[in-house]
């Protein structure tokens, strides 16, 4: 917890887990197989690269694009996300 910003923490807790389907598969999701779990935003569920994430390995989801990607869609993207929590 110490090693993690706040708004990002706070950004993580808003997704919850999901499994890969057949619509998920584009661009580089396209070779994870059904099932693959992820995760998605639970006040939208989102799209695939929007409030819908499938990272490959531990290293894929700390990396910065990801983690920015996510904060960016709790923060100003997703509609449905409460005010006090954006």
């Amino acid at each position: 917890r110490d090693l993690v910003p706040d708004p990002l923490f706070v950004a993580m807790g808003q997704m919850k887990p999901c499994s890969l389907i057949e619509s998920d598969r584009v661009g580089c999701y396209k070779a994870r197989p059904l099932g693959f779990t992820g995760m998605s935003c639970k006040h939208c569920g989102g799209q695939p690269g929007f409030g819908k994430y499938f990272p490959e390995t531990v290293r894929s989801l700390a990396q910065t694009t990801t983690s920015q990607t996510i904060l960016k869609h709790i923060g100003s993207k997703c509609r449905f996300c409460p005010s006090n929590i954006r």
